[in-house]
């Protein structure tokens, strides 16, 4: 995937660049009366010699990205889902008040998913992503 890109600030390296959104944006049907922005403020780091107003091309790998969109949306519903479905399996013969056990595990879930998804993001903060390039 590859973006192009305006530099709107250097601050010793941390780029602050807006990128424009996709053509499919002018060709919907809510163009106009949509509440999505046009463009939208990348941060990233170059030690490359890029100036304020310099046109950038921002590339990454699609594959990559798609993988990290997976783990961030699909994630936390496969744990909902076992924090749901798990007290019902294991308190299925007891006494206890199951909606309020259900409750309790589906936001325990919900917490350990986004932790797990706020480590991962931490991990990939460290690795760039995107790549940029000045055109």
């Amino acid at each position: 995937m590859t973006k192009e890109g305006l530099v709107l600030e250097n601050n010793n390296g941390n780029l602050k660049i807006q990128v424009d959104r996709n053509s499919a944006c002018g060709s919907c049907a809510a163009n106009g009366s949509c509440a999505e922005r046009k463009s939208t403020i990348i941060e990233m780091f170059s030690a490359d010699d890029i100036k304020k107003g310099d046109t950038v091309l921002l590339e990454s790998d699609a594959n990559e990205i798609n993988k990290l969109s997976a783990i961030v949306y699909i994630f936390p519903v496969i744990m909902v889902m076992i924090g749901a479905i798990g007290p019902s399996l294991l308190f299925k013969n007891s006494n206890l008040d199951l909606n309020l056990i259900s409750l309790l595990s589906v936001l325990v879930f919900l917490a350990i998913s986004i932790l797990i998804i706020r480590g991962i993001d931490k991990n990939f903060k460290k690795e760039q992503l995107m790549k940029i390039r000045k055109l």
